[in-house]
C-alpha cells in the first residue's frame, strides 16, 4: 500500500483535522516495517512527522484575541 492510501484512511483524518497538526505539518513518514519494506498483511502502519510550532505553543499558552 502507498504511503497517499494510508493517509486517506479516515483514522488518519485526525493529521488533517487537528489544529496543531492540519497546516503545520512539514513532513510526514512511515517507519517500521512499512519503511523497510518488510511488512505483511497484520503489520501495523506507523508514521512519523514534523510540525510547525505555533506561536502559542512556545509560549505554553493558548492565543487569545481581544473581542
Amino acid at each position: 500500500m502507498h504511503y497517499n492510501e494510508i493517509l486517506q484512511q479516515t483514522e488518519y483524518n485526525f493529521i488533517k483535522t487537528n489544529e496543531h497538526l492540519g497546516k503545520h505539518v512539514i513532513l510526514l513518514g512511515l517507519a517500521g516495517s512499512y519503511s523497510y519494506g518488510t511488512n505483511i498483511d497484520t503489520s501495523d502502519i506507523d508514521i512519523r512527522g514534523i510540525t510547525l510550532n505555533q506561536k502559542s505553543d512556545m509560549i505554553g499558552l493558548p492565543m487569545f484575541v481581544a473581542g
